[in-house]
């Protein structure tokens, strides 16, 4: 008991001669700040980076200390408390000055996120941060980027030929605040008709209110032009510019005979929209009849690359059309990609690649217990008044050749929660003509590339079964699209730590190189054979295009160093990089794509460490196969 009484009286002696010295460093600093008002802790600067929780104080111009309540110092410094690396780090201590002093009982709260000290004696150097073995270059702390959503409206319809009544716009294209969207694409089939006399005078009445307060006569002249010949195609156009006003501007439209794509966007999303394309493709008699076919656009909105694919295939329940359905799917891709010269599958080249229209698929009868088609008619109407659209859902063409990876390979859709769209009776809500199973002919699918399936979110999917012009029901669609750049924060900056080693901010001082160690292939499908090179494309950040020459075989593979030099400019570029993996023919003097994987490099984080993987190969929409290798990223 003695030898504690001797160690507490210490402790008390050493407590006394410590308060005397805090308080005459005070003293002295609270003369040279006279009238400033300072936080402070009261850590020793030597203490052990391990802060525990401490209570935080208001000193006045009379150094009395003012507990302040309800705050306490955390014992993780998130972003300050630690570096990228796990080592804690010194506070940084920098004077906080409020203009006015303030009464003693004014308590003062630290800036929010903060962990900022104040010593009252001297301050206390910042620690330098510690450094990686591959660089010497300083981490980032962290990188904070505002998350900026785009909300995209897709729709779709079967216009029968017919002109749509204007009050039925409202229906199929609603403009309440729910489903107010920055971006608009609208997709339609069949839509070739003459616009009677008194309806057209009052189009062109309408019209010229509209754009009575328009600033460009030009502009003006246009959209009177626009209606000006009642069997103009522009006639439709005409109709959804009345219909969504001025505040929406059309950034394309493209055409095929009888279907239409078109584009609008805000007026002030429109300065956002670049590097805007689009393309035709005719899937009729010969490939050459433009009465089926695709139309595409693509744009780039802020750094988000979208494609939109608005589709019309043929018509008809038997087997054999659903190959053919399937094989106009292959031939739209196919042909959208030729005319952009990608070299690559339009389907794995895009941050998000949306595909809708009339399809076609029907339900499929066989998968039904009924035996006559009076009898599968009475079955399916039976299962639309109950409401079971699942069950109707399983019975769909286009989901059993999805699941078998013949059609549409890597798209998704949201549950069907709607009644089929086809084929309903003109002028009826849920009336089907007899002589047709109804089936869901009019869909809006998606897909997104490796890793930025999390950025895209579909909240409405559903069909305007109000409007009743058509044998169709429109199909209409609304996405939350995230356009902002990849964030990174501290809990991710930590996973992708090697990289922002190399990266600071986008001050580059070393290149990093993609090797891969080697290559096979597996479970090739029939018709890919004498595949003789591999085609290398990273998305911008590569400096050539890589390619490799095998043997021609029917099982591609390759066991040497593939070295690829990436130029990276910011730590969210390698973030979201992908890696375009082509397979060619290497029997035909005009290259002909065989199969395709994108990899999303944000699984390829450290540095110096080969990583295993596995992709499934497809071309067009098909499945092909699978590709195994090994992988890293190291620096030069």
């Amino acid at each position: 008991s003695g030898l504690v009484d001797d160690v507490f009286d210490k402790l008390d002696n050493s407590l006394q001669r410590l308060q005397t010295l805090m308080r005459k460093a005070s003293s002295n600093h609270s003369i040279r700040e006279s009238g400033k008002l300072q936080v402070s802790p009261v850590p020793s600067p030597n203490s052990s980076p391990q802060l525990p929780a401490r209570n935080l104080v208001v000193r006045n111009d009379d150094s009395q200390s003012i507990p302040l309540s309800g705050h306490t110092y955390p014992e993780k410094h998130d972003s300050f408390g630690e570096n990228f690396l796990g080592a804690k780090k010194q506070p940084v201590l920098t004077p906080i000055v409020t203009p006015p002093p303030p009464s003693p009982q004014q308590i003062v709260s630290p800036p929010i996120n903060s962990p900022t000290l104040l010593s009252p004696t001297k301050p206390v150097k910042k620690q330098p941060t510690r450094k990686s073995n591959s660089t010497k270059m300083q981490l980032p702390l962290t990188i904070s980027l505002h998350k900026q959503t785009m909300k995209v409206f897709v729709a779709t319809w079967n216009v029968g030929n017919h002109m749509p009544d204007q009050k039925e716009m409202t229906k199929w294209l609603p403009t309440t605040r729910e489903l107010t969207a920055d971006l608009i694409v609208i997709g339609v089939q069949e839509c070739n008709y003459e616009v009677p006399r008194a309806v057209h005078n009052n189009m062109r009445g309408m019209m010229v209110r509209t754009t009575s307060d328009m600033s460009s006569r030009k502009a003006s002249s246009r959209l009177l032009r626009s209606i000006a010949d009642r069997k103009s195609k522009n006639q439709f156009d005409s109709q959804i510019k009345l219909h969504y006003g001025s505040r929406y501007r059309k950034v394309t439209s493209v055409h095929l005979r009888d279907m239409r794509l078109i584009v609008l966007c805000t007026n002030e999303l429109r300065s956002h929209i670049s590097e805007v394309e689009k393309a035709r493709k005719a899937t009729g008699i010969a490939n050459i009849i433009g009465n089926k076919g695709g139309l595409m656009v693509k744009l780039k909105v802020y750094d988000t690359r979208l494609c939109f694919l608005s589709c019309h295939l043929h018509a008809h329940e038997s087997q054999k059309m659903v190959v053919t359905r399937n094989q106009d799917l292959v031939e739209i891709l196919k042909g959208a990609s030729n005319a952009l010269k990608l070299r690559l599958d339009i389907a794995q080249r895009f941050d998000h690649t949306f595909v809708f229209g009339d399809l076609n698929y029907r339900t499929d009868v066989s998968a039904l217990e009924s035996k006559t088609e009076e009898e599968h008619h009475q079955v399916v109407n039976q299962m639309i008044k109950d409401r079971e659209y699942d069950k109707l859902v399983r019975c769909d063409q286009l989901k059993r050749e999805m699941a078998a990876n013949r059609a549409l390979f890597g798209f998704q859709e949201t549950k069907i929660n709607f009644p089929p769209t086809f084929k309903v009776a003109r002028g009826s809500i849920s009336e089907y003509v007899p002589q047709r199973i109804p089936s869901y002919c009019d869909r809006i699918l998606f897909s997104s590339l490796p890793g930025l399936g999390h950025r895209i979110m579909q909240t409405v999917y559903d069909s305007a079964h109000h409007v009743t012009s058509s044998d169709h029901k429109p199909v209409y669609s609304l996405f939350d699209v995230d356009t902002s750049p990849e964030e990174i924060t501290d809990a991710t900056a930590r996973e992708h730590l090697s990289l922002l080693e190399i990266l600071n901010m986008g001050n580059v001082k070393q290149e990093l190189q993609l090797q891969i160690l080697s290559l096979e292939t597996r479970n090739l499908s029939e018709d890919i054979s004498n595949c003789g090179a591999f085609m290398f494309k990273c998305s911008s950040l590569i400096s050539t295009d890589k390619k490799i020459r095998t043997e021609p075989n029917d099982k591609p593979e390759w066991n040497k160093m593939i070295t690829i030099n990436l130029k990276p400019s910011q730590p969210r570029h390698l973030l979201g990089t992908h890696l375009f993996i082509t397979l060619w023919d290497a029997t035909t003097s005009r290259r002909k794509l065989l199969a395709q994987t994108t990899l999303s490099l944000d699984s390829w984080t450290r540095l110096d460490r080969f990583e295993y993987f596995e992709a499934r190969l497809s071309r067009f929409g098909v499945y092909c196969g699978e590709l195994v290798g090994t992988m890293q990223i190291v620096a030069k």
